[in-house]
């Protein structure tokens, strides 16, 4: 599991930590997480569609954050889940920019979901660095 569960955030949500070695692995370990966490078994999700994105932002965390939202809304107004297969990630004059590639499938009987997370919160987010690891907090609405 490239995740663990954050116990003492939140009683009714879920909180989650994920740690990397670059700003493009916390992102992909957070997305890996979001749809782990309501699919049952993510690794059987076929791979039939992929979307390509890009997301800007001044702020790191805040671009963690719309990366995160972005796999909701495909999930909530297209019915796809999907998990990210690549991100590419620049800094110019204080701009975060995202390139993202998301890959799954239509959401089906197929799949089993053990929850729905509704919306990632701002409540708890934060994004920092311990020695050489990223480490990315963030707290999930069921």
């Amino acid at each position: 599991m490239d995740y663990e569960i954050i116990e003492d955030i939140t009683l009714a949500d879920i909180a989650i930590k994920v740690r990397g070695y670059s700003l493009e692995e916390i992102f992909i370990k957070g997305g890996n997480a979001l749809v782990s966490l309501m699919a049952q078994d993510p690794s059987s999700i076929e791979k039939t569609e992929i979307i390509h994105g890009e997301i800007t932002s001044h702020e790191l965390e805040i671009l963690y954050f719309d990366f995160l939202n972005e796999i909701l809304y495909y999930k909530d107004a297209k019915r796809l889940i999907l998990m990210p297969q690549s991100v590419e990630m620049t800094i110019d004059d204080d701009l975060f920019r995202c390139k993202y590639n998301l890959c799954g499938d239509k959401i089906s009987q197929k799949y089993t979901f053990n929850i729905d997370i509704k919306a990632i919160t701002l409540h708890g987010l934060k994004i920092y660095k311990e020695g050489d690891e990223f480490i990315a907090e963030s707290v999930f609405d069921v």
